[in-house]
């Protein structure tokens, strides 16, 4: 990829990222100064669809970024930000460690605060059970209007069995992050998702998984840090007190 592309994915994933709708060569050059005609940028946007980083709306003229180009953007273009506000660190741990005798207890504070800090879906599995926050949130992704998309969403998040096995099986992937994007998922009813996971020890040391589901335009960056913290604040109330 050259380096005008990287600039052109970059102003598309961020486009995106923000609209959540398909994205035109038209307003682009304006509205992030791309220093190039009109024409260049369509035929870099068409060079990038041949790479596989774009694709086409079905709906419209423009182009949306696919798994491929999600998975570059966290991997070469993420940028780093700032640890969580101080004063959101203590109110984590303040929740958390006020549950820490209570596997239970300790499990639905941790997935509500990923959900509150982050915006979108949260869940955890261990016990042989799914606990869940904040998924009303999904129903208020542009993306995510249409009912049998909803119904098909629900019916993983339900079930116990698919999700551990998806998560189990990708805990060891060699990434920089833990996080399924799209099709990498495996299951047809998330291709539209990304998921952020990371496993966690609870009493006893039994092995549990903790996520951030969203919207594959998801703030990648926010979710990261959150998801870390409150892992950190697990292991610290289980363990470290």
């Amino acid at each position: 990829m050259t380096e005008r592309q990287k600039i052109l994915l970059a102003a598309v994933i961020k486009e995106y990222m923000k609209s959540a709708k398909a994205v035109g060569s038209l307003g682009l050059r304006e509205d992030y100064e791309l220093k190039v005609s009109p024409a260049t940028i369509r035929n870099e946007m068409v060079e990038l669809m041949d790479q596989g980083f774009l694709k086409k709306d079905h709906v419209s003229s423009g182009r949306i970024p696919t798994t491929l180009a999600w998975r570059f953007f966290i991997e070469e273009m993420l940028e780093e930000i700032d640890d969580l506000d101080p004063r959101e660190e203590v109110a984590v741990r303040e929740r958390i460690f006020q549950s820490r005798f209570n596997t239970e207890a300790l499990i639905r504070e941790a997935v509500k605060a990923l959900s509150d800090f982050t915006g979108h879906a949260s869940f955890a599995i261990a016990n042989s059970a799914i606990y869940s926050a904040g998924i009303a949130n999904i129903l208020d992704e542009p993306e995510f209007q249409n009912l049998d998309k909803i119904k098909r969403f629900f019916h993983v998040l339900e079930n116990y069995p698919i999700l551990y096995q998806v998560l189990d099986s990708k805990i060891r992937r060699e990434s920089k992050f833990r996080v399924l994007i799209g099709e990498e998922i495996g299951l047809e009813s998330l291709d539209d998702f990304s998921i952020i996971f990371g496993e966690v020890k609870l009493h006893g040391g039994e092995k549990g998984y903790i996520a951030a589901l969203g919207p594959s335009r998801m703030n990648y960056a926010k979710t990261f840090k959150s998801l870390e913290s409150i892992i950190r604040h697990l292991k610290e109330s289980i363990y470290g007190w």
